[in-house]
């Protein structure tokens, strides 16, 4: 994998821009019947300070993967549609906050939308995770 990438600081230091681009290839494992995979994708972030105590982070993230096998056993729907060889394109944004609420003490709650798109119909995939973290620097 290569990744470059650029950073941009913004409003006196308070904020930050990263975009990051990567390319590369995996080489597959004998558990991946569709092979070798090429890909490339990029990266934005946006990191901001609110307050003394506040701050917090919006991001995306895509990825498109471009499999080198044909498929030999895929679903009759991707039969009629004449697909070979499988395509992804992986997408995330996401987002969260840090709370010192105290010293040494942070309150982080977090939100990543995940969505696989793909010519495969049955490796389609979505979720949205939520969590919180508590945190303790020592």
């Amino acid at each position: 994998e290569l990744t470059t990438g650029w950073t941009r600081s913004l409003f006196g230091g308070s904020a930050s821009f990263n975009l990051q681009a990567f390319g590369g290839r995996e080489f597959a494992t004998d558990d991946r019947p569709d092979g070798d995979s090429n890909f490339f994708g990029l990266s934005p972030t946006l990191n901001f300070t609110l307050t003394e105590t506040l701050g917090g982070f919006v991001f995306g993230w895509w990825q498109h993967d471009r499999y080198n096998i044909e498929q030999l056993n895929v679903d009759a729907a991707d039969n009629i549609l004449g697909i070979a060889e499988r395509e992804d394109d992986l997408f995330e944004v996401g987002g969260g906050l840090t709370w010192e609420f105290a010293n040494s003490w942070s309150l982080n709650p977090e939100i990543l939308y995940i969505y696989d798109d793909t010519n495969i119909l049955a490796n389609e995939y979505s979720s949205t995770e939520i969590w919180m973290t508590i945190r303790k620097d020592f």
